[in-house]
């Protein structure tokens, strides 16, 4: 049953006054309107009637679903606001159909600036979305929107945890994911790439108290949604049945009778929200802190709670607590970290991070970092000091390329392999070059072609016990020579002593037991930069002639 207006067309305010009983000049237009896929009632006076226009990419507690309003709640009322006929279902599909691509997002700002200039524009997206697309995704459009001048004020970050009562059980269980690693993800990436003073971060999805507020700052958020709660406090009992036009207490209703039922009145909502902050700042003040600016990214006042639950023994939460906190404050901080295939140039972006505060020198802290598993293409590239990284595994083509300004970088095989380290290939091809600090390097076991190619400083031992290595030197520039001079040894010995240290390695251990056998069978790779050095020339030069292999390419 539908109000009766009479014959005259009543006015927006007059509509908003029957159905909403306003008084004081108050209004029920959101400062916030979103556009969502369906762009149902979006037109532009909808657009322009708004302080901040927001992108609904999808929604926490059901991603990927799109929405879904029956017709049996879309009433002549609802359906003049949303420009569609009553009684016919309103279905907003999961993706927008005109963005396929970063471009065409960037364009839909564009076009929302153009009708409401004085909006900002924020773009709502989920956690799923996030760990899939944001580096890809967010970077790009964000440098896309300062190279054209249009202005993206907010990222939302949509948890599972909050939803209308329409959203299906199995999306929120199941579907989306938690706002803790969306919004510090998104916070990091931000921070790596010179950004994060652009934007503002907003997150929801099961907001409560004071405390969610605190954590969520902590981690990186400027910005705090309530939906469900803020629906409890002015009357909802979470009947989860949005969807049915059937709401007992009217909030999620059209029915006459049911809406007459709806209890609430904005004080509720004020009274609720001043206990919030009321909250907040009993928090901060127990912390030592003046305002809650203060603490927006400090994840170091952030302690994980030890629960024992079997689904939680094998969480680790340590990625919450950054490493760029680690490097903003010169920490010594240790982490493991799972790694497949798929993750490539892993490291570049702290390196990148800490040249950019520190140089390549100045860091003080010291990041010990573990990785498990298989890495990617360009494992360990530009490292720098204060970097001591560990895989346990291995890893594809060039591990340490591009440069290295003096970080340590151990790559050894799983434990029980089932192969003898020292007869297979535990890194790609192409590894080590450009190692621009690196003083020394020593080998055992096969190696590819072009050994010391680019090589134009430092020092290579390379161990050839079976005598098939001086065909895969590249010759150009190096020259090759057995270990004669006292401090080459001593320089080797020690860094097969810190080998073994390192990585356990028994074929170092055997070496080092037979010291007199080994030392011998070891070559020394010498560029022109480094003849004159005490390590490679101790002879005199008549001397040193009578050692020194000279080889012709062939």
């Amino acid at each position: 049953m539908e109000r009766n207006y009479g014959n005259d067309e009543p006015s927006m305010a007059r509509i908003q006054q029957l159905e909403y009983g306003l008084q004081n000049g108050d209004t029920a237009t959101s400062a916030i309107k979103q556009v969502a896929s369906g762009r149902f009632g979006v037109t532009p006076t909808f657009l322009v009637n708004a302080d901040q226009l927001e992108i609904k990419i999808a929604q926490g507690a059901k991603p990927g679903e799109g929405g879904q309003l029956p017709g049996q709640k879309v009433s002549a009322y609802i359906a003049r606001l949303r420009n569609s006929k009553p009684g016919v279902p309103l279905i907003s599909p999961p993706p927008h159909h005109d963005i396929y691509s970063i471009e065409d997002l960037a364009q839909l700002i564009f076009d929302l600036h153009q009708v409401n200039p004085r909006a900002k524009v924020s773009v709502k997206l989920v956690l799923a979305q996030l760990l899939l697309v944001l580096q890809r995704l967010m970077l790009i459009l964000f440098r896309y929107c300062l190279m054209n001048k249009m202005i993206l004020l907010a990222i939302l970050i949509s948890g599972h945890d909050g939803g209308t009562g329409a959203s299906p059980i199995s999306s929120i269980k199941h579907a989306g994911g938690p706002w803790e690693l969306g919004l510090t993800e998104t916070h990091q990436t931000l921070i790596n790439n010179g950004l994060r003073e652009r934007v503002i971060l907003r997150v929801d999805g099961g907001f409560k108290s004071g405390f969610d507020v605190m954590m969520a700052a902590a981690m990186g958020a400027d910005e705090y949604g309530f939906g469900s709660v803020a629906m409890i406090a002015t009357g909802c009992v979470m009947a989860r049945i949005c969807h049915t036009n059937n709401c007992p207490v009217g909030v999620a209703s059209q029915r006459e009778e049911l809406r007459a039922r709806f209890p609430g009145v904005p004080a509720d909502l004020v009274n609720y929200f001043l206990y919030v902050a009321e909250e907040v700042r009993g928090v901060l003040a127990e912390l030592g802190y003046q305002k809650l600016d203060d603490i927006i990214g400090k994840t170091d006042i952030l302690k994980p709670r030890d629960i024992s639950l079997v689904k939680t023994q094998h969480l680790d939460l340590s990625y919450v607590l950054s490493i760029a906190d680690a490097i903003e404050k010169e920490k010594v901080v240790n982490k493991t970290f799972h790694i497949f295939n798929v993750d490539r140039a892993v490291c570049g972006r702290i390196s990148g991070a800490m040249a950019k505060k520190y140089g390549d020198t100045g860091f003080a802290g010291q990041l010990n970092i573990t990785f498990n598993g298989s890495a990617g293409q360009s494992f360990g590239c530009f490292l720098t000091p204060g970097m001591n990284v560990r895989l346990v595994g291995e890893a594809n083509d060039y591990v340490g390329i591009k440069g290295m300004a003096g970080g340590e970088l151990v790559v050894t095989p799983v434990d029980n392999a089932g192969f003898c380290p020292e007869e297979a290939a535990i890194v790609g091809n192409t590894c080590l070059h450009w190692w621009a600090s690196l003083r020394s390097r020593e080998s055992w076991g096969t190696v590819g072609r072009i050994v010391a190619a680019g090589m134009t400083g430092g020092l290579a031992y390379m161990l050839d016990d079976d005598d098939t290595l001086i065909p895969k030197i590249n010759k150009e520039i190096v020259k090759v020579q057995r270990v004669t001079a006292p401090v080459g040894q001593m320089q080797l010995k020690s860094l097969i002593e810190a080998h073994v240290e390192k990585t356990g390695s028994a074929k170092g251990a055997a070496i080092l037991e037979e010291w007199e056998k080994y030392l011998p069978l070891f070559w020394q790779l010498v560029p022109p930069s480094e003849e004159d050095t005490p390590e490679a020339c101790a002879l005199s030069e008549a001397t040193a002639a009578d050692q020194v292999t000279t080889f012709q390419s062939t």
